[in-house]
């Protein structure tokens, strides 16, 4: 049995399962069952707009071609923002510029360098979210303040 739920939309029920779809999705769907081949839409952030999709950094720093970057994330059920680290590559080939996320093996002591200050930022970001929101400082805060005196 299939039906599709008016009330909410985007949902398909099948066999009392509930699917949840967007055009894209039934694109892809019916292009990939009719022709055998996938076809990507040109347009699907326009129909699904993607929360993450203009999240900008809270914190970055490059070193010769190799940038790592700081990003906020908001979790449920959590006060505290919870902090990842992306890392890319940029380099130039024909005259233009690709960024990617694979590394040589001469890039890993840069990406050391990198993602040391990005772990010794991520405790800073935290001290400050907790004295800024009157939070109790926790064992956290110790290991903060010896990776600093580390860095120094």
């Amino acid at each position: 049995m299939l039906r599709f739920d008016s009330s909410v939309l985007g949902t398909v029920v099948v066999d009392t399962h509930v699917v949840v779809w967007n055009p894209v999705s039934v694109l892809e769907r019916i292009s990939r069952a009719v022709t055998g081949i996938f076809v990507l839409c040109p347009f699907p952030n326009l129909l699904m707009p993607s929360s993450k999709e203009n999240q900008k950094p809270v914190d970055q720093k490059s070193m010769g071609g190799i940038s790592v970057a700081i990003y906020a994330n908001q979790v449920k059920g959590r006060d505290a923002p919870l902090y990842k680290v992306a890392t890319k590559r940029t380099y130039v080939r024909n005259g233009e510029y690709v960024t990617v996320t694979s590394l040589f093996r001469d890039d890993l002591p840069v990406v050391q360098h990198l993602h040391r200050w990005a772990w010794i930022r991520i405790y800073e970001l935290q001290r400050e979210w907790r004295q800024q929101h009157g939070a109790k400082a926790d064992s956290s805060q110790e290991e903060a303040e010896a990776a600093e005196d580390v860095a120094e």
